[in-house]
């Protein structure tokens, strides 16, 4: 059977206004759960925490929260909150974020959203609140969006989008409470518009503009 999760260890009280990693395990700050102001990973870095900025040529990792600025590389990983300007060559992960996440291939934020979420490729969010996602092929919801969603590919959202939906290819929703624009634009529910070639509903109360309408029931 799955072995309950472990909670992690709350961060020590040790502060650093610098720390330098080589690698994970050789480090000036021998402490991997304390706080940072400037963190500077060379190669890579696993530390706890920084409130200002860190720098790393390949991979920054952080076990608790982070503020500031953050470049990478290549990859990003926070573990907990993050709030600022977080930026990788490649993938960044977060768990809940608030401010600009831009990569050039993936983010992978697991919880709330908030703010301008940004790749080349895909996009994904636990939820979006007041925020924007842009991407070049897909972004994705696993929970509400309130805000904007711009791809060139294709965006879903798993539960109620609310705000404004365009995509290249296709728009899909369970329960679209906006506006998607789209060639092609499938709904579970439609309380909002939908304007494209191809609008698909089960049920509708909204409006659809289209060359092509389907409604399930209304």
């Amino acid at each position: 059977y799955a072995q309950p999760s472990q909670r992690p260890p709350d961060p020590s009280d040790t502060d650093h206004l610098f720390q330098v990693s080589v690698v994970p395990g050789l480090s000036t700050a021998a402490d991997t759960r304390s706080t940072s102001n400037i963190s500077l990973n060379i190669l890579a870095g696993s530390n706890g925490a920084f409130y200002g900025m860190e720098v790393g040529t390949l991979l920054n990792i952080n076990r608790y929260d982070v503020q500031g600025a953050q470049f990478s590389g290549l990859v990003n990983i926070n573990n907990q909150r993050a709030q600022g300007l977080v930026a990788g060559g490649v993938f960044n992960y977060t768990e809940t974020f608030q401010g600009l996440n831009a990569s050039g291939v993936a983010t992978y934020n697991r919880g709330e959203a908030g703010g301008f979420l940004a790749s080349g490729g895909v996009n994904y969010t636990g939820s979006l609140s007041n925020g924007f996602m842009a991407s070049g092929s897909l972004n994705i919801s696993s929970g509400s969006v309130d805000g904007f969603l711009l791809t060139g590919g294709v965006n879903i959202v798993e539960v109620q989008q609310n705000g404004l939906m365009m995509a290249g290819g296709l728009n899909i929703a369970r329960e679209s409470q906006g506006v998607s624009i789209s060639p092609l634009n499938i709904a579970e529910t439609l309380g909002g518009v939908q304007i494209g070639l191809l609008n698909i509903n089960r049920r509708q109360t909204g409006t659809q503009i289209g060359l092509i309408n389907i409604v399930g029931e209304e």
